[in-house]
């Protein structure tokens, strides 16, 4: 019998998270699901194949362990191609889900049944399962290319889509993931770049305004040995830069390429990154950037290194206002009230602060 789900755990080094994962799942009241591991010739892959044991009594638990390490993207493509499921959910193995998310979030596919991926709200917590802040559309919408007026700000991945879904976990489809695919070219961001060609190949998106799951962050080394990618200095920048190459290498033919061509997309996509990132600074800029011989498109690393030689009053009024346009935006989409209730009525004034670093 097909199921209903699948549960796609790549995993990597961190047996200490990957139990209280799987129970979240297996405790929940929705039982039509399988969960699929690959381990990626983690250190720690023995220590895994004793903590899997238990789990695999339930026949709805699989469990493959790579005899060479494959690489994060490799491992996604894998599992996506040992899913039986009608649909797919990717997530992280120190994330975890909320308690029956599994029953919402299959109500919300039957109620609304003609979507190709079901994004949907998610809080964080820390290394210690501390929770942290949480971010939840105000009402649930759909993303797609006829109203590019959202969809650009998703292309831009400044406050959307983080502040109402987080691009690593998603319901999508099955069979979407292998005609597409994850892409090996984007370095730590194969995540994001996906919603990003599935949105250009005219695909539907559907924003669940319920919390489902729980993305981990890790900073520092605690519990696990293993950080968070985007945790390491200048991934994210470099995995935009790789994300902005491909789009030119691919997406000319588009009806939308003037936008991504565009300074306006340059500095929302790619420079407000770098401004209200306090690790990086600007005078390494130019050197850390032509040093990555992946990074070919040296127009805009010019573009960049310009901009980050402005006078320092430009750079601290643009950090500044990174706050208040980004709210602008979502008022813009959401409306006075759904946006005040965001940033008053669920959160604290520590969170609305924290929202510019996002």
């Amino acid at each position: 019998m097909i199921p209903f789900f699948s549960v796609l755990i790549p995993s990597y080094n961190r047996p200490e998270y990957i139990g209280e994962l799987i129970n979240s799942f297996l405790n929940g009241k929705f039982k039509d699901f399988e969960i699929i591991i690959s381990d990626d010739c983690s250190p720690k892959v023995d220590e895994l194949k004793q903590l899997i044991k238990v789990f695999e009594l339930d026949h709805r638990v699989s469990f493959f362990t790579q005899e060479n390490n494959i690489g994060e993207v490799g491992n996604k493509n894998f599992l996506v191609s040992k899913a039986k499921g009608q649909f797919n959910i990717l997530i992280g193995d120190d994330d975890k889900f909320i308690p029956n998310s599994l029953s919402i979030l299959h109500k919300k596919i039957i109620d609304n049944p003609n979507f190709d991926i079901y994004t949907f709200g998610y809080s964080t917590m820390n290394e210690n399962s501390e929770s942290l802040f949480k971010y939840v559309s105000p009402k649930d919408i759909k993303i797609n290319l006829e109203d590019f007026k959202i969809a650009s700000h998703v292309f831009c991945a400044d406050m959307l889509p983080l502040w109402i879904f987080h691009p690593s976990t998603f319901c999508c489809r099955a069979g979407l993931e292998k005609s597409i695919g994850y892409s090996y070219e984007v370095g730590m961001a194969e995540d994001m770049y996906f919603i990003f060609e599935v949105l250009l190949d005219n695909k539907t998106l559907f924003v669940i305004s319920e919390e489902i799951f729980q993305w981990r962050k890790i900073i520092s080394k605690s519990k696990s040995d293993q950080l968070n990618q985007s945790s390491i200095y200048l991934n994210d920048i470099k995995a935009r830069l790789k994300i902005y190459q491909q789009i030119l290498k691919k997406y000319s033919f588009n009806n939308h390429f003037d936008f991504f061509i565009s300074d306006e997309y340059v500095y929302r996509f790619l420079f407000k990154n770098i401004i209200s990132d306090k690790t990086i600074v600007l005078s390494n800029l130019k050197s850390i950037l032509f040093d990555d011989k992946e990074l070919i498109e040296t127009d805009v690393i010019n573009k960049l290194v310009n901009l980050s030689k402005q006078k320092s009053t430009y750079i601290r009024i643009n950090k500044f206002l990174l706050l208040p346009k980004r709210i602008f935006i979502f008022f813009q989409i959401f409306g006075f009230m759904d946006t005040i209730r965001f940033l008053f009525g669920h959160f604290s004034n520590k969170k609305i602060f924290s929202l510019v670093k996002s």
